[in-house]
C-alpha cells in the first residue's frame, strides 16, 4: 500500500521535486522571477537547481523543459546547464529541453551558443534549434514552434509519436506507453496539452494506431492490426 501510494504521489508531484529548488507538478506550467531578475518557466514535470553568485546565473536543468528570458544589461552570461552540456545566451530568450538521450536547444529571440561537453560550440540564430550530446550537435534547423507549450499546445512537424506521447505524457497523472512501431510514426498537427484525452482522440483519427485505456492510470498506444 505504501508503495502504491508512493507510485500514486509521484504521478501527481514529482518526488525529485522535494530536493530541487523549483519544480512543476504534472499538467503545471509556471513562471518564476530568478534572484537577478531573469524569468524562468517550467514545462510540466520539470526542475531545476539554482547557482547564482555576483559573477555567474546558472540553472541546472534536472528533468523537463525551460523557457528562460534573461535579464539583459549585466555583465555575466546567463547558462543553463543539462547532463550533456550548457547553453549560454547574453539576453536572448531560449528554450532548453532534456531529453533521454540529449537535449534540445532553441533560440527564441537573437543568438545563443550551445556548447557539447565533447565538442565544438555551435551557434544558434532566433528560430534555429538543434539537439546535442556530450560530444556532438545537430545541424541547426528552424523549431520556432519548439516553445508553443508555454501557451498549452503541441506544435508537431514531422515528430515521432514517442516524442509526442513523451510530452502529453507530462500532464497525465496515468502512465502513457507506446509500441516501438507505434513511436516511429511520423505526427503533425497541433495538439492541446491541457486536454490530452482530445489531443489521443486525434491522433487515434488520423494516424493508424489504437488507444487502449485500462482504468485511469494506464494508457497503451500501438499500431493498428492490419
Amino acid at each position: 500500500a505504501a508503495a502504491a501510494g508512493g507510485w500514486v504521489a509521484n504521478r501527481i508531484t514529482p518526488l525529485g521535486n522535494l530536493t530541487a529548488d523549483l519544480g512543476t507538478a504534472t499538467g503545471e506550467r509556471r513562471t518564476f522571477t530568478l534572484p537577478d531578475g531573469s524569468l524562468l518557466t517550467l514545462d510540466a514535470r520539470s526542475r531545476v537547481d539554482l547557482d547564482f553568485t555576483a559573477d555567474a546565473r546558472n540553472v541546472r536543468l534536472l528533468e523537463g523543459a525551460l523557457v528562460v528570458q534573461p535579464r539583459t544589461g549585466l555583465s555575466s552570461m546567463f547558462a543553463v546547464h543539462t547532463a550533456h552540456g550548457q547553453v549560454r545566451s547574453a539576453g536572448a530568450g531560449c528554450m532548453v529541453r532534456l531529453e533521454q538521450e540529449a537535449s534540445l536547444a532553441v533560440a527564441l529571440q537573437n543568438s545563443i551558443e550551445v556548447l557539447p561537453r565533447e565538442s565544438a560550440p555551435l551557434t544558434l540564430a532566433m528560430g534555429q534549434g538543434a539537439r546535442f550530446g556530450e560530444g556532438w550537435a545537430d545541424r541547426p534547423q528552424p523549431m520556432d514552434d519548439a516553445a508553443a507549450w508555454r501557451e498549452g499546445w503541441l506544435k508537431a512537424r514531422d515528430q515521432p509519436l514517442g516524442e509526442i506521447a513523451a510530452a502529453l505524457a507530462s500532464y497525465r497523472t496515468g502512465v502513457l506507453r507506446v509500441s516501438p512501431q507505434a513511436a516511429r510514426l511520423a505526427v503533425s498537427g497541433l495538439y492541446p496539452l491541457d486536454d490530452t484525452d482530445r489531443a489521443l482522440s486525434a491522433l487515434e483519427h488520423t494516424l493508424p494506431i489504437t488507444i487502449s485505456r485500462y482504468t485511469r492510470w494506464l494508457t497503451v498506444i500501438d499500431v493498428r492490426a492490419a
